[in-house]
């Protein structure tokens, strides 16, 4: 358990993070398809203490990958 803390303190530190309904506006996408992706192993979440949350690296790959396929 603290171990897990610990990791999960680090990544919070080192990345900035989104809950689900802010990242959902910046990738321009609706709620479910944001939990779809999820589910779908497109889009990586981070959990903490129950709560999902969505890093900025993953939010800026897709992004990246809509603009590239644009």
């Amino acid at each position: 358990m603290i171990q897990s803390y610990i990791m999960t303190k680090l990544i919070v530190d080192t990345e900035e993070i989104y809950e689900t309904n802010e990242a959902a506006r910046l990738l321009g996408i609706g709620y479910a398809t944001l939990y779809r992706w999820i589910k779908d192993g497109k889009l990586i979440p981070l959990r903490i203490g129950g709560r999902t949350f969505i890093p900025k690296s993953e939010v800026e790959r897709l992004k990246n990958e809509k603009a590239a396929s644009d």
